[in-house]
């Protein structure tokens, strides 16, 4: 797929700062194979799913002639044994990506410009893409970070260490379009000075007798 010497320059840049809109466009955008081949490396998206119907690893091909989806290229499984059969599959199954209409170029360009808090109005410019588009992924980005955090939350505080407390509640999209649905309350913190360090925990109620414990859970003492 991608040249070894392309997987030499990500390593080494990946290991010595993060990456920047130029070296996204020239190492990761540059072609279609490319991405996917990143994205893999990543384990975003699928690199050797297996059939549905033989449990046999499915083959990577190429799509070419007017009707070829955006990616340009899929999986395929061919069986002719005693239970002959072709199957297809989106590169996309199983991705966040998948119920999306944007090439993976937007998307990952999308995704780079909102980590840097880009105002909307310009992401709307330079993807073409629609103001609705638009605000659905802002919130579908903001619902993956949340559930990363719920996932990963990390004891916050300490000698000397100011903390920021707060609760909000956080919404979904089915499949990442609509209205936003009945939401959940989650409790929250961060470090003032160092913004990795934080915790979030979902809520059933907002009283002392919630609250109390998940402080003395989250926030060491001073």
């Amino acid at each position: 797929m991608a040249s070894s010497s392309w997987e030499t320059n990500y390593s080494q840049h990946n290991t010595t700062k993060e990456i920047n809109f130029t070296f996204l466009q020239r190492e990761i955008l540059n072609d279609k194979l490319t991405t996917i081949k990143w994205l893999q490396q990543q384990k975003i998206i699928h690199e050797s799913p297996t059939c549905s119907k033989c449990g046999q690893t499915m083959k990577f091909e190429a799509i070419t002639g007017t009707k070829a989806p955006s990616d340009g290229y899929r999986w395929r499984c061919r069986n002719r044994g005693p239970n002959p059969h072709q199957s297809t599959q989106s590169i996309r199954k199983h991705s966040w990506f998948e119920k999306s209409n944007l090439s993976l170029g937007q998307l990952l360009q999308f995704t780079y410009w909102w980590s840097r808090n880009v105002s909307q109005d310009l992401m709307e410019h330079e993807l073409g893409i629609s103001s609705a588009t638009c605000v659905d992924w802002c919130n579908f980005a903001r619902e993956v970070c949340e559930e990363y955090l719920l996932r990963h939350s990390t004891p916050i505080g300490g000698p000397d260490v100011i903390v920021e407390i707060d609760e909000a509640k956080f919404g979904k999209r089915k499949y990442h379009r609509g209205r936003m649905q009945e939401g959940q309350w989650v409790f929250g913190g961060r470090e003032r000075n160092q913004r990795d360090k934080i915790f979030m925990e979902a809520v059933g109620a907002r009283d002392e007798q919630t609250l109390l414990p998940l402080i003395k859970k989250w926030i060491l003492p001073p």
